[in-house]
């Protein structure tokens, strides 16, 4: 095995490691420098409960876990509101690590958190977005004359305040993980026909949160505007969900987007 030494310290291989893994689905990509310095990346982004990972021989990583989004908010009536809109959900925590070395021949336990379930691995957890406030969801509009908010933004994977790296994997390149989702306006029941909906579903934020479901043109129909899930391994939030008081239909909010693990050579 070969190894040059980058200007930070950190070891840099011309072989990239060999791994086994148990229970769990993943992405691979990798690229050859001029030197012959392999830079490679694996996406994890669906485990079973009992899912295994580990490495032929002592490696420097660098981690990014996204723990799953919440669930968007449930709406209700609220004195002669026809529909109090739910909030949308929180995005999932961010974890960036570092410089860390992978054991060579130890099985780490990995899990790719769902909606409003926690992301783990090697020791690290980044929590649902039930359980934390990063990646803020929207918060529901209050009255008819209130659209919701929308959620705030992710981030890239491996940000600094400085430098936000892109992936070798194509389909992650400009991904944003852990937004909000959009929260639902309200509506009164007395301005007119209550099935006259003027009010738009109120967007999720880039990219991934779940858009409220309040929206007729949006596939939702009278009684039943859910809002719309967030989008699956980016830790979004699922989006609010609105109702009508006249039919006694509430439904829940919209689910929120899975998790990912993404483990790089350490750079």
């Amino acid at each position: 095995m070969i190894f040059n030494v980058g200007a930070e310290g950190v070891a840099k291989t011309k072989k990239p490691p060999l791994f086994d893994r148990y229970h769990l689905d993943y992405t691979y990509a990798q690229s050859v420098a001029g030197d012959g310095t392999v830079n490679w990346e694996m996406a994890i982004t669906s485990t079973q409960s009992d899912a295994l990972i580990r490495f032929d021989r002592v490696v420097p990583v660098d981690i990014f876990l996204v723990g799953g989004g919440a669930s968007g908010g449930q709406g209700y009536a609220v004195g002669d509101s026809n529909c109090h809109g739910g909030d949308g959900g929180k995005g999932g925590s961010r974890v960036i690590r570092s410089n860390v070395q992978l054991t060579e021949g130890q099985n780490y336990s990995i899990y790719v958190g769902q909606s409003d379930q926690a992301t783990t691995f090697a020791g690290y957890t980044a929590n649902s977005g039930a359980a934390n406030t990063a990646g803020t969801g929207g918060d529901a509009g209050y009255n008819s004359s209130s659209l919701g908010t929308a959620g705030s933004d992710g981030e890239v994977a491996f940000y600094t305040q400085t430098v936000k790296d892109t992936s070798l994997l194509g389909a992650l390149n400009g991904r944003k993980y852990g937004a909000g989702g959009g929260g639902a306006p309200a509506r009164s029941a007395n301005l007119g026909e209550h099935t006259s909906w003027s009010v738009g579903a109120k967007a999720g934020g880039a990219t991934g949160g779940g858009t409220s479901g309040t929206d007729p043109t949006g596939g939702n129909v009278q009684g039943q505007r859910i809002g719309y899930p967030g989008q699956a391994n980016t830790g979004a939030g699922g989006g609010g969900s609105c109702g009508d008081r006249f039919t006694g239909s509430y439904p829940a909010g919209a689910a929120g987007g899975s998790g990912i693990i993404i483990i790089r050579n350490a750079r």
